[in-house]
């Protein structure tokens, strides 16, 4: 069953099926099987001459264990804009309708994508925020949730559509889509592999660290086209042999890895996304938008 326009998804969610899922940093790997999370315990990085590398050396040399990731502060984010551009982020469509509430007539079907203006918002009963908007000729209110206030395009591959960022940039090569950031040209923002098994293995980028275990953040339930899936966020370090700069970073070389694993009939995705900060709006936009076949 696929969502309806105009409302997330229907009551009745799928729930992804257990899989095995393979991630490859380098040498290393992390296993998801059925939810639970194991990273495999390299032994401790070792200095010449046989000791243990010193866990918080000062400056880091290249090779050395990595300083402790220190916690970062996802900034309050700002309200929307009660005027301006927006673009739709739904992958059916949202309804424009003749007054902000569910229960008004439809005016007409926004397709993904879709530029408009906002124009107002309004609050329903329900507490939900509606904004009153125009598109070409018409003009109706739609719900706040479906839009977002910045410039995206579409992405597509092997049985899944997306929208990213406007000025974001993709490639697809050796079977993975990776997707950049003007802003942080050292790490993809979002990988996306995809299989016909239930078994998927993912590299991650060779920046990262394959002998230092993932840091577990947080994990959280949500919601991708019709299926319910984990949401898992680690901290993965980055390799300053690999990339200079990796200490300097704001994540302080210790960058948030979300990763999403998506088991529909016949084909699995994974959706990884690097990020510096451990709640990046972009990577729910982006994640609201995918459909898989």
């Amino acid at each position: 069953m696929s969502p309806t326009p105009a409302g997330r998804l229907p009551g009745a969610l799928k729930t992804a099926a257990a899989v095995v899922l393979l991630i490859g940093i380098g040498g290393g790997a992390a296993y998801v099987l059925a939810g639970k999370l194991a990273h495999s315990t390299p032994p401790a990085a070792t200095a010449p001459g046989g000791s243990a590398a010193s866990a918080t050396p000062s400056p880091t040399p290249c090779g050395a264990r990595p300083p402790s990731p220190r916690p970062l502060t996802q900034p309050t984010p700002s309200s929307p804009p009660a005027n301006g551009p927006a673009w739709v982020n739904t992958p059916l469509g949202v309804n424009l309708r003749s007054a902000p509430s569910a229960g008004a007539s439809k005016v007409s079907t926004l397709t993904q994508g879709t530029a408009l203006t906002v124009t107002g918002r309004a609050v329903d009963s329900s507490g939900n925020r509606w904004d009153s908007v125009s598109v070409g000729s018409q003009s109706g209110w739609v719900r706040d949730d479906f839009l977002v206030f910045s410039a995206i395009k579409p992405v597509s591959g092997e049985g899944f559509s997306l929208m990213i960022p406007q000025a974001d940039t993709w490639m697809t090569q050796n079977g993975m889509t990776d997707v950049s950031r003007p802003d942080d040209p050292t790490l993809p923002f979002l990988r996306i592999q995809t299989s016909t098994t239930d078994t998927l293995g993912v590299q991650l980028p060779a920046q990262f660290r394959s002998d230092v275990p993932a840091i577990s953040d947080h994990t959280a339930l949500i919601q991708v086209w019709s299926y319910t899936v984990l949401e898992r966020v680690t901290r993965v370090p980055l390799d300053a042999c690999t990339l200079a700069s990796a200490y300097s970073r704001a994540d302080g070389g210790w960058p948030y890895v979300t990763s999403v694993l998506v088991h529909a009939p016949g084909r699995s995705y994974s959706f990884t996304f690097f990020t510096s900060t451990p709640a990046d709006p972009a990577v729910q936009q982006v994640l609201d938008s995918v459909a898989t076949a």
